[in-house]
């Protein structure tokens, strides 16, 4: 179904839960947006029916905290990006990604539709390997501590 900056989060969460693809025409970042509106849905709906009820455990709990990981990720992977043949996205301020999607998928062999959330995580990669490569050729060191990264010049002084 196509859609655009019009339709409520709620419609479009409906929609999604029901399985319908949503194929995104207004502005990029309204769709950005409309991502985040449908994750809060999906959060609030996998909260438990009743505060009262008896929590689950072991086997059942990991059972279904994984249940409800695959819904969230069919829910939000429903909503949809067209590239052109190119790789070019036709929409209001988005980001240039042909570069990113030819390294990622290879050569384009004409138009195709992606999820929004994948082509955010190209996103991501992308600007990570940038500052890793920027890091890399002005001679930092890093340094790692499990979450997080310390990151400095090679010649610079203690």
């Amino acid at each position: 179904m196509v859609v655009d900056d019009r339709i409520t989060a709620d419609a479009a969460y409906g929609l999604a839960c029901q399985g319908t693809g949503l194929l995104w025409r207004g502005d990029f970042q309204n769709a950005r947006q409309m991502l985040l509106a449908l994750s809060s849905r999906g959060e609030r709906a996998a909260r438990p029916v009743s505060p009262g009820a008896p929590a689950l455990a072991g086997v059942d709990a990991f059972n279904r905290h994984r249940q409800v990981q695959a819904q969230r990720a069919r829910t939000l992977g429903r909503l949809l990006i067209a590239l052109e043949g190119d790789y070019g996205i036709a929409l209001r301020r988005a980001p240039d990604l042909r570069a990113t999607c030819a390294e990622t998928y290879g050569p384009p062999d004409g138009p195709s539709v992606a999820s929004l959330r994948e082509l955010l995580g190209l996103i991501g990669a992308r600007e990570w390997r940038d500052a890793y490569d920027h890091a890399l050729a002005h001679g930092y060191r890093f340094l790692s501590f499990g979450d997080c990264m310390l990151c400095w010049p090679a010649d610079a002084r203690s």
